[in-house]
This record gives C-alpha cells, sequence and structure tokens, in this order.
C-alpha cells in the first residue's frame, strides 16, 4: 500500500511537474513568439519608412520638375503675347496707344493737368482723339516706343509702354 500510494504520490508529482513544464513551455514559446513578431514588425516599420522617405524625395523631385516647367511655360507664354502685340502695334499702334491714353486719363480723373508723352508717330491722333480736353496735353516724345504713353500728373506719373509692361508682368508672374 505504501508503494501504491507512492506510487499515486509520483504520478501526481509527474503529472504537476508536466504541467508545470507545459506551462513554463508555453510562456517561452509566447516570449520567443512575441520577440519574433516584435523583429518583423520593426523590419516592416523600417521599410514602410524607407518607401516613405523614398516617395517623399520622389514627390519634391516631381514638384520641382513642375515648378520648373510651369515657370519655362509662363515665360515662353508672355514672350509669345508679347510678339502678338508687337504684331497688333505695327498695325495698329494708334489705336493701342489711344486705348492707354484713355486708361490713364480716366485713372488720373481727378488730376487738374493730364501731359501724355506719345511716340511722334502716334502724335498726330492723339492729339486729334483729345483736343476736346481742356487738362489733356499731348506731348510727342521719341523716348516713348510706339503705341505707349506715359501719362504725367498733379497725382502721379504712369509709364504704359508696352514693353515696360511686359517686363513687369513677367517679372510678378515668375516671382511667385
Amino acid at each position: 500500500m505504501k508503494l501504491e500510494a507512492m506510487q499515486e504520490e509520483h504520478k501526481q508529482e509527474l503529472q504537476s511537474v508536466k504541467q508545470s513544464a507545459f506551462a513554463e513551455g508555453v510562456a517561452k514559446g509566447k516570449e520567443e513568439a512575441y520577440k519574433e513578431l516584435e523583429q518583423k514588425y520593426q523590419e516592416s516599420l523600417n521599410l514602410f519608412a524607407n518607401s516613405i522617405a523614398k516617395l517623399d524625395a520622389k514627390a519634391n523631385e516631381y514638384n520641382t520638375g513642375l515648378e520648373k516647367l510651369k515657370n519655362e511655360l509662363t515665360a515662353a507664354a508672355i514672350d509669345i503675347a508679347k510678339e502678338v502685340v508687337e504684331v497688333e502695334l505695327s498695325q495698329n499702334a494708334d489705336k493701342v496707344a489711344k486705348a492707354l491714353a484713355e486708361s490713364l486719363i480716366e485713372e488720373l480723373q481727378n488730376a487738374a493737368s493730364i501731359t501724355l508723352k506719345v511716340n511722334p508717330s502716334n502724335y498726330a491722333a492723339l492729339s486729334e482723339a483729345f483736343a476736346s480736353l481742356k487738362n489733356v496735353k499731348v506731348v510727342a516724345d521719341s523716348a516713348v516706343s510706339e503705341g505707349g504713353v506715359i501719362a504725367i500728373s498733379d497725382i502721379e506719373n504712369i509709364d504704359a509702354q508696352i514693353p515696360k509692361r511686359f517686363e513687369r508682368v513677367k517679372k510678378v508672374i515668375l516671382s511667385e
């Protein structure tokens, strides 16, 4: 009986040791699995971070190229517009100068006197067009480009020559 009791005790102890070893094995297995998963997670996270960095670099490269292209296209568009205006000026310089002068007179409507400096080739047409205005005087000036107008008044002076306007527009657009 003592032998049976000892066997039973050994059996229970063996069962207890088995359960303890099993629980220990499961805990170690979980710990190792967690470490392995953590390592894989970190590797994946690093790969993801590297991919994001590469995408950011490509996006910056794309944006730089796009900005350069935009500036080149804008400059080309302005140059084309300038050529079109030059052709228009060669055919209708008097009309262009008159339109600019009218715009300047309207802008300076509160001025007591306005002197319009125009190219000598536009002088006749503009002096005739504005002869009825008492506060407007038209003066020929060879320094003014054909089709351009410079308005001088007691309020302010405005240079509305076409080449200078194009340069101002180009500077403003390309500096944005």
